[in-house]
């Protein structure tokens, strides 16, 4: 409980309204709200407890200057935030091994470069420095990245001798909330335009305030500039040897959301003695010290600079009590930053965390990709990674799929070989960046990128860079039943995708399989099937799809997994994103899950016949079949008007790969026969689509009568109005069970040596855990003897959205060595063979890039 309150402390919003209107809040109401919110989420803790943790932490004050209060809150909080946390060995900072998983949940609360800063700012190694060569100097303490990993010598080793291998990884939800930040508030009107607040993502913004939106979040962030540029001003004047005087009230006007930059000129001058300031967007406090050119460093590291000044001057008790209140006013609006871009330990499920994929709030910092790399490598000479599989989104035109696809290639290259000169001006820098993305398409890959390049001095001699498509799950109408829109749209989308690799022959060479992303309750695997078939005959070679990672009841998210397989006719070296599904302990998730599920008749329908059949392989389980059998039939006869066998069923549904569109305008009254496609074929000039035609054909005249039960069963998917949820009790089959048709399923894909990609936080916040150690991977390595399985898969870790997460690969492995080490008491030889054994399957299952046509690019 060491982080409690302390994690809170700018997290009441009704006290970031009354700073935000210019006024100060009274600090015994904060602290008893400040108690309200921790004991929401902290239960079975008794008042006397949580009370007495919130009185250590922020005691309370007989007659209180509540300026004076809030700024020494500030500090306190990091300053002891980072004493518990951070250490220094080997001459680098570390989170102390003991407090990981503590550290792990914090910074989905707080700033992790703030309490690094904390750290710096105490240990005093960096007092006295010129800002620029603080600015140097915090570079090379921080690298490239705020998320520090515990000191363990033996993932240590396994990084610089071999390199992870990171198969799951989505580009686009991994930039880091320390880049975010000093990106939104330095330029709150930009940072809006590209802000969504609409739809699902209103839920984040009225969780901060009611009828809050991006407007008046725009307004704050506009406050929060104005303050942060008076914290500065004062901290460098003060550092010159001057002591502005300052006016509280004329501060706390200019902190007033309700006024604009320009409201606020004629009160800079009596806020501080001296200001004369107008700010320029876009523009970080530290550019009249540091300079704003290519050479001065990432917004990482500038904000390192302001964090560490300003640290300083808090510690050293020296701001005046408006500015000190200032300062936390200020990170009480990151807090709103953070609450839309890291994911809450509060939020779970996938509906929660796809708010963060939809507000948009890294649409503009992700717009280059050169940052990314290096983040996830961490520190110069960024050793971490030694493959890498980048997640895009298709597009539905292929200039755009071009735009993104080329940024992402010049981001690359630029991390393995920065060919900028610091003597070019910024006009020059500005129009190469403009021209050069795609002028790297226009070539083969360099080696660099493929494996076969040399040592740089950044990244890995053989890195490796492979990209998946990822085709998105998209919401459906209830009326859209057979997903008729999205499967129009992913033939277009394929289509694009297909063509511009066929432009590209680079893209050829590192677009190397595709997936299905997204919410797996809005589309199923069966609409992907033609998809899948069309990317596979134009050359891409592997594939891979979310699935079996939230679920309504553990039976659908098990059948989830088996459909992707056979529907998607996956093969050796292909892999499953997710399928936690087969992972989480039955036992566990009966305790944890609804009593029961609400579903669509119809998945309930291919929920039954698929457990019936997982079941019907193993012996044993002869009630439990019964009892399926008995609900199937009680369900065709509502859904078919008659009983129809669980064997005929299972036949006619493992045809849902069919394409649909080329049949659903004719499933109103008699279905065709195959005849009808047959004569269709001959008209038809495309090759995929004469391709899916003689499919429908060859099923068809295979087996006439399952083929016939297939239509009628797609007939009234399509037109029955009878769509009434259908309750499924949780407890509908017992664990035993369960654990066999997992068992069943995982079989099945190390017959097809089929590997999956599990993704431990993402899992952690998305599904019913609570604890990292709780996370299935453990039961995969056969070490929970609670449930074992009878078959255990082969899988690989990756990081998913590692900035949504607050997480990368290394965290994510050194997180796996501190449960080996600390619930199953293993030894560090051990922990090194179980990593290396992990990332070892990493490496031979990666998609690798084309390394033929290769030539080096300058």
């Amino acid at each position: 409980m060491s982080a409690l309150f302390f994690r809170r402390a700018f997290s009441d919003h009704q006290t970031l309204y009354e700073l935000s209107c210019g006024t100060v809040p009274d600090y015994e109401a904060w602290r008893r709200r400040l108690y309200l919110l921790e004991q929401r989420e902290v239960s079975g803790q008794p008042d006397h407890l949580l009370k007495s943790y919130r009185d250590l932490r922020f005691p309370s004050r007989p007659s209180p200057n509540s300026s004076e209060a809030f700024g020494e809150v500030t500090w306190s909080t990091f300053e002891n935030l980072a004493d518990r946390f951070l250490e220094r060995q080997a001459g680098r900072l570390w989170v102390k091994r003991e407090h990981f998983q503590e550290w792990h949940d914090l910074i989905t609360h707080l700033s992790p470069l703030t309490i690094i800063i904390a750290f710096l700012v105490k240990e005093g190694k960096l007092d006295g420095l010129s800002p620029l060569k603080l600015h140097a100097a915090l570079r090379l303490e921080l690298g490239d990245s705020a998320l520090l990993s515990p000191y363990d010598p033996t993932v240590e080793h396994i990084v610089e001798n071999e390199g992870l291998n990171e198969l799951h990884m989505h580009l686009n939800g991994s930039t880091e909330l320390d880049v975010i930040w000093p990106d939104a508030v330095g330029d709150p009107l930009g940072f809006k335009e590209e802000l969504s607040d609409a739809g699902e993502v209103r839920d984040q913004y009225e969780n901060i305030l009611p009828n809050w939106t991006a407007e008046k979040l725009c307004r704050v962030l506009y406050s929060a500039r104005r303050m942060r540029h008076l914290i500065w001003h004062v901290i460098t004047e003060q550092a010159s040897g001057r002591q502005p005087k300052t006016a509280p009230a004329a501060v706390y006007e200019i902190m007033n959301s309700e006024n604009s930059d320009s409201d606020c000129k004629a009160l800079w001058g009596r806020a501080v003695s001296g200001l004369k300031m107008a700010i320029e967007p876009k523009l970080h406090p530290t550019n009249s010290l540091l300079g704003n050119s290519s050479t001065s460093g990432t917004l990482l590291h500038k904000e390192a600079v302001f964090l560490f000044m300003g640290m300083k001057a808090l510690k050293e008790n020296s701001l005046p009590q408006s500015i000190a209140l200032a300062t936390f006013f200020v990170f009480c609006v990151q807090r709103q930053i953070i609450e839309l871009s890291v994911q809450q330990l509060t939020q779970y499920g996938f509906d929660q965390f796809q708010k963060f994929t939809l507000n948009e709030v890294r649409s503009r910092v992700e717009m280059s990709y050169e940052h990314r790399f290096k983040q996830i490598n961490q520190r110069p000479p960024y050793r971490t990674i030694r493959h890498l599989e980048g997640r895009f989104a298709p597009k539905a035109d292929i200039k755009k799929l071009e735009a993104i696809l080329g940024r992402i290639v010049d981001g690359a290259c630029r991390f393995r070989a920065p060919q900028i000169s610091i003597t070019q001006t910024e006009k020059d820098i500005e129009r190469k960046r403009e021209e050069r993305p795609l002028k790297r398409l226009e070539r083969p890959a360099a080696p660099d990128l493929i494996g076969l390049g040399d040592d740089l001095g950044f990244g890995r001699a053989d890195f490796e860079l492979s990209l998946v498509a990822h085709f998105i799950k998209k919401p459906t109408p209830k009326k859209d039943r057979l997903f008729i829109n999205r499967r129009n749209e992913l033939r277009k989308e394929a289509g694009v995708l297909i063509k511009t690799l066929q432009r590209r022959p680079v893209l050829s060479q590192i677009v190397r399989g595709i997936d299905g992303a997204a919410n797996e309750l809005h589309t199923p695997a069966e609409v992907f099937a033609p998809t899948f078939r069309q990317a596979r005959a134009a050359g891409i070679p592997h594939a891979t799809f979310h699935v079996g990672e939230d679920f309504r009841h553990l039976i659908g998210g098990i059948r989830a997994v088996h459909d992707a397989v056979t529907l998607l006719h996956m093969k050796a070296g292909d892999r499953i994103g997710h399928a936690t599904a087969l992972g989480i302990r039955p036992g566990f998730w009966l305790e944890r899950a609804p009593e029961r599920v609400l579903q669509s008749p119809w998945d309930s329908f291919l929920d039954l016949v698929f457990a019936r059949s997982a079941l019907f392989s193993v012996e044993g389980f002869s009630a439990e079949i019964r009892n399926l059998e008995s609900k199937i039939g009680d369900l065709s006869t509502r859904l078919m008007g008659r009983n129809i066998t669980a064997p005929e069923l299972e036949a006619a549904f493992a045809l849902r790969d069919l394409d649909t569109l080329e049949y659903h305008d004719k499933l109103i009254g008699n279905p065709p026969e195959y005849t009808y496609f047959e004569a269709r074929s001959k008209t038809l000039v495309a090759d995929s689509l004469r391709a899916e035609n003689t499919r429908i054909v060859y099923t068809a005249k295979r087996n006439p009568h399952i083929f016939a039960l297939f239509m009628e069963i797609q007939s009234k998917r399509m037109s029955d109005t009878d769509n009434r949820p259908q309750e499924l009790e949780r407890d509908l089959l017992p664990p035993r069970a369960l654990s066999a048709i997992q068992s069943y399923v995982i079989k099945n894909l190390n017959r097809s040596q089929i590997v999956i990609e599990t993704l431990p936080t993402s899992n952690l916040r998305i599904s019913l855990y609570k604890r990292f150690a709780e996370h299935h991977l453990f039961r995969w390595l056969g070490l929970d003897d609670e449930e074992p399985l009878e078959h255990i898969p082969r899988f690989c870790v990756g990081s998913d959205d590692p900035g949504i997460f607050a997480t990368n690969l290394k965290n994510e492995f050194s997180m796996i060595a501190s449960v080996l080490r600390c619930r199953y008491a293993r030894s560090e030889d051990e922990i090194s063979q179980l990593i290396t054994f992990m990332n070892n399957i990493a490496r031979t299952s990666r998609f690798k890039p084309e390394q033929s046509n290769t030539v080096v690019q300058k």
